[in-house]
């Protein structure tokens, strides 16, 4: 009697657990074929990513920029891919493009690190075009994200610097001006 009510357990677990398992089985399914186009394409996407960190090392940041855009192809949603791209172009002194990149990063959903990272590069970017207000805007920004950088807070002291000196600087302009326009007055007053 024992063992027939073993039987009878077992197999009364084999008909209710058995949908479950079954169950559990075709999702696992459902959800690994929605995962293998992403991962081919992860592993297509990840040599492009190397190949291009590579040439980047050495310096050669247009075939750099190259292979980061194939990679975006595959992947376009990487942010790394992003963010390498930003990079190249950055350094190859196409600020505006760069910008773009890195402010399209910081708008995206992406974790506090990347984008006080992305932000600190377009600040870096706007720095090197002499938007200062605009880099020291993308600096707080970036600290707000992850205040203890101390990178960031030096660039933005620094910022902060460079945009003082441009007002100076505008302001001797302009003083100058004015001046050389009062001098053009007198001598016309006294032709």
């Amino acid at each position: 009697m024992n063992s027939l009510h073993k039987y009878i357990d077992s197999r009364q677990h084999s008909q209710c657990c058995g949908g479950i398992h079954l169950i559990s089985k075709i999702m696992m399914a459902v959800l690994l074929m929605g995962l293998i186009p992403l991962i081919s394409l992860s592993q297509k996407e990840n040599p492009l990513l190397r190949k291009g960190n590579k040439l980047y090392d050495q310096g050669n940041y247009k075939d750099a920029e190259m292979d980061y855009r194939k990679a975006l192809e595959m992947n376009s949603e990487s942010t790394r891919g992003k963010f390498n791209l930003g990079t190249a172009i950055y350094k190859q002194k196409n600020y505006d493009e760069s910008a773009k990149i890195f402010g399209a990063l910081s708008d995206a959903n992406i974790d506090k690190k990347t984008k006080a990272n992305a932000l600190h590069n377009l600040g870096n970017t706007l720095l090197q075009s002499k938007q200062y207000d605009k880099s020291i805007e993308a600096y707080e920004n970036s600290l707000l994200n992850n205040p203890s950088d101390k990178d960031t807070k030096y660039n933005l002291e620094y910022a902060k610097m460079m945009l003082k000196q441009q007002q100076q600087q505008k302001q001797n302009d302009k003083n100058k001006q004015d001046k050389d326009k009062d001098k053009q007055n007198k001598k016309d007053k006294q032709d």
